[in-house]
């Protein structure tokens, strides 16, 4: 019978090489070796991610626009509400070229969250915000994480980012 890639843990490289390793096909072989590089291939992707991830708030090798199109390109979804929130809170909205690399669907999003969150920095009074950061706390585990007591701006960025990027997410009845 054909021999299961588990089988081969049981000899010795040295001892057995020659009575398994004929009995292993070329398409066994050629799966052996994909299967061993594609392991390889994960830790050099989980390196990549660890290298590029952000630290404190904020990506120290990429720019949040940058960051946002790896992560939706390369399937890094632990990336984004950084990305977005920084973006949110930045100064100058996105420019053309941050359009173009970013797409329609998500320049977009990002300029409605930033249209929010500026729209609620201008109009919150201290003790609106007060309050909002309250509830915020509140909102459960997903959000407690994001919260600091020195970043109320940075709690509300990330709450309106969710609202806009994760919705579903959402169980409270705030406007859509």
């Amino acid at each position: 019978g054909s021999m299961t890639i588990t089988n081969h843990r049981h000899y010795s490289m040295y001892e057995s090489y020659n009575s398994w390793s004929l009995k292993i096909s070329t398409g066994e072989w050629a799966a052996l070796l994909a299967i061993s590089t594609r392991f390889a291939f994960d830790k050099i992707r989980a390196r990549a991610i660890s290298v590029l991830a952000p630290s404190s708030y904020t990506f120290n090798l990429l720019d949040p626009v940058d960051a946002v199109v790896l992560a939706l390109k390369h399937d890094v979804p632990q990336w984004l509400e950084t990305a977005y929130v920084l973006l949110c809170m930045r100064d100058e909205p996105l420019d053309e070229g941050e359009g173009e690399k970013l797409g329609v669907a998500t320049t977009i999003r990002i300029a409605k969250a930033r249209e929010r969150f500026w729209r609620a920095e201008a109009s919150a009074g201290s003790e609106g915000r007060l309050e909002e950061d309250v509830r915020l706390s509140a909102a459960g585990p997903s959000f407690r994480w994001t919260l600091r007591a020195n970043c109320p701006r940075r709690a509300r960025a990330t709450r309106v980012v969710h609202d806009v990027f994760w919705p579903s997410n959402n169980n409270s009845s705030d406007e859509a």
